[in-house]
């Protein structure tokens, strides 16, 4: 996932590293630490508009994979849920079909929230791009 910020020719190698970071980790300490800069230092990329940019392009591109994988695994989801319901799927052991159940609800309520999510991405894209026409 970091190949298409490292092909961003306009940002230093610590910048481009700082975005990782600033994505992959909770704090700013932490996100010096992984990219070798100082705390102060991704304080200063967090303020620029420029590194902010690229952070949030970094943070779609991981909801898009994450979405396609949800989308890819929904018919297994869906197959467990009716499996469930016919009977099909019994406890077994350690494993409880109420469990897998349950996994499989959370499946797609994850998918319907990350394609929610990247629906209204796509709205406001395109209400921006109309209002700056």
């Amino acid at each position: 996932m970091t190949e298409n910020i490292a092909e961003k020719k306009y940002l230093t190698q610590l910048q481009k590293k700082a975005v990782i970071a600033i994505v992959q980790t909770k704090s700013a300490k932490e996100a010096a630490a992984m990219c070798g800069a100082a705390e102060s230092t991704i304080y200063k990329y967090m303020n620029d508009p420029v590194i902010m940019t690229e952070v949030r392009s970094y943070e779609k591109r991981i909801r898009d994979k994450v979405g396609y994988r949800l989308a890819v695994g929904s018919n297994e989801a869906l197959d467990i849920i009716e499996k469930v319901a016919k009977g099909e799927i019994v406890d077994i052991d350690d494993l409880k079909a109420s469990v897998r159940l349950r996994a499989a609800i959370a499946w797609l309520d994850n998918l319907y929230r990350t394609q929610d999510m990247t629906d209204i991405e796509r709205r406001v894209s395109a209400l921006e791009a109309a209002r700056e026409a």
